[in-house]
């Protein structure tokens, strides 16, 4: 009580001036990192301090599991969730990698993903095998196989490693970005590294094929190529798929040849929002895309042919030196029905170009026009899904400078894409998706029924079939060539130009780790799916329920050398 007092009449003794500057002293600083904090959460605001180059203030530096994990390694009372860690650890503590340069988390971050990949290894343990066999060299793949099985390796205690040989295949196998991505201690892109690991993975795999195409001859090339799925594990890793792409003209209704060209990996642009969905990206990835002033092939082939036969009604034309009338017509010169002759050709040419529907093949010796469509739709879905999905968020922007969008990007376990990949049967016609679902969206059951009224864009309506709407997100496993499981999230946690990579991934037992270089700790899949704001990359296999999935097994860390590869491919 007689603090209290004491209080009161000290407060009773100070002027409103002097009050009023211990509110702005004590308070003001309160208020203002509130609203800053605000402003951070803001994806544009997010972006405009990252461009300021003060993201560091407010960033996400850390994530919520590694925030979590620092703190359970301060000493005090046991709790029970800590008897439960250790129960985890018993099962086998898979181990780290060490960043070697202080700058490689990119590098650990991509190759613990793919240790996660129950597909990847058997096809490196087949190609590798023949390499031995054939006398084939191949140092990035011998190397990354090895680093593969420690990864998948649970041991006794927490550990890590120096993945040493790998760093130095890649950096001696080749100039260019082989190196480039190694010799320099700046940020590196963890996307770029995988596709540097696919292609030269795919490079040696395809020197080994050629080697024992080489030894077996003529006779040994002819039985490979009648067994397409022997070469397939050479030709074709297991991130390998296609794509399909068709362009048409609205104005004229043409459109040209369905394209198809391979990818490793979908890269998908991250909208400008406080949040979205992996759904949401892949749709707006494979939508129907509207072109202005796109050249058509059958708009120029038809304005050509106007063209021609406009240049016979003139050559046909009498041509006199009429002064009287009676004058008799001025004979046609050699060069003249040479050039009536080659137009005529010409002019049969492109008409019978036009009636069979080949406006896109060259025609030799013939100036074409270039007639551009005001209206033409684009659009590209998945035509052969991989084993293995990798996707790419695309979170670049640019205000001035590049910098980091921090939209939250939600991502499910299962996932269907069936509404992104092409059927048996492909559409021609200009506002139509390129192809139908064979089966239709899951759907709740016993839900409700959407009714999906026709919109227009620019003077172009699509209905329900044109994907405007994105799908609903499975909620257990299906087996298809359209269904996948997530495997792996590789987390960028910092700015556009600097910052942490991180990987969540799945090990034997339908266990999630975290793997931060040399600190893996064990974690929920709920804290995997709450990871939003630094998703990077995901990595999702297959669903086959035709081959046994013999992921429970875990063994400790063997006494002897050998060790046993990670599951059969799903």
């Amino acid at each position: 009580m007689n603090i209290l007092s004491q209080g009161q009449t000290l407060l009773s003794t100070l002027e409103p001036p002097t009050i009023a500057l211990l509110c702005v002293v004590f308070v003001g600083p309160v208020l203002f990192l509130h609203l800053v904090s605000a402003f951070f959460d803001f994806p544009v605001g997010s972006m405009i301090l990252d461009y300021l180059g003060l993201s560091w203030l407010w960033g996400d530096g850390d994530s919520k599991s590694e925030r979590r994990s620092s703190g359970r390694k301060s000493k005090g009372i046991r709790r029970r969730a800590d008897v439960a860690h250790e129960g985890s650890v018993s099962k086998g503590c898979y181990p780290g990698l060490v960043n070697i340069s202080g700058t490689y988390c990119f590098f650990n971050s991509t190759v613990q993903a793919f240790a996660s990949l129950k597909a990847l290894q058997p096809q490196i343990e087949e190609i590798h095998k023949n390499a031995e066999d054939w006398d084939v060299p191949t140092p990035v793949l011998d190397a990354l196989r090895s680093v593969l099985i420690d990864l998948n390796t649970p041991h006794r205690r927490p550990s890590s490693f120096r993945p040493s040989e790998v760093i130095k295949a890649l950096s001696d196998s080749g100039p260019g970005k082989r190196s480039a991505l190694f010799s320099s201690r700046e940020h590196q892109d963890a996307q770029e590294l995988f596709q540097l690991l696919s292609s030269v993975v795919r490079d040696e795999a395809g020197n080994v094929l050629q080697e024992r195409m080489k030894e077996r001859g003529l006779g040994g090339f002819a039985t490979e190529a009648s067994t397409s799925s022997d070469t397939d594990i050479y030709s074709r890793s297991v991130f390998d798929g296609l794509m399909a792409q068709r362009r048409s003209c609205v104005d004229c209704g043409y459109t040209e040849a369905v394209r198809h060209f391979a990818f490793d990996n979908i890269s998908l642009t991250v909208p400008p929002l406080s949040s979205t969905s992996l759904y949401q990206c892949l749709q707006d990835y494979t939508r129907l895309e509207i072109l202005e002033d796109c050249l058509c092939s059958n708009c120029s082939m038809v304005a050509t042919h106007n063209r021609l036969l406009a240049e016979i009604e003139r050559q046909n034309a009498p041509e006199t030196n009429a002064i009287m009338p009676g004058d008799r017509e001025k004979p046609k010169t050699t060069s003249k029905k040479k050039r009536e002759r080659e137009t005529r050709k010409f002019e049969e040419l492109v008409r019978k170009a036009i009636a069979d529907r080949k406006v896109e093949e060259e025609i030799k010796g013939l100036k074409m026009e270039k007639v551009y469509s005001k209206r033409s739709t684009k659009q590209v879905m998945i035509a052969r899904a991989p084993p293995v999905l990798a996707l790419h968020l695309q979170r670049s922007a640019f205000f001035g400078r590049a910098v980091k969008n921090p939209c939250r990007v939600s991502f499910p376990e299962y996932l269907d894409i069936t509404s992104f990949s092409t059927s048996g049967q492909l559409s021609t016609a200009p506002t139509l998706p390129i192809s139908q679902p064979t089966t239709p969206i899951a759907t709740p059951v016993d839900g409700p029924h959407f009714h999906f009224p026709t919109v227009a864009t620019n003077g172009i309506h699509f209905g329900p079939n044109s994907q405007l709407f994105p799908p609903k997100s499975p909620t257990s496993p299906t087996a298809s060539n359209t269904a996948y499981r997530l495997a792996a999230v590789v987390c960028h946690y910092g700015a556009h130009s600097y910052g942490h990579y991180v990987t969540f991934r799945r090990v034997p037992g339908d266990r999630w780790i975290r793997a931060s270089d040399s600190d893996v700790a064990e974690v929920s899949l709920r804290e995997v799916l709450s990871e939003t704001m630094g998703t990077f990359m995901l990595y999702y296999e297959r669903i086959d329920e035709k081959k046994p999935d013999p992921e429970e097994k875990v063994e400790e860390e063997p006494k002897t050398s050998a060790v046993a590869a990670p599951s059969s491919p799903s």
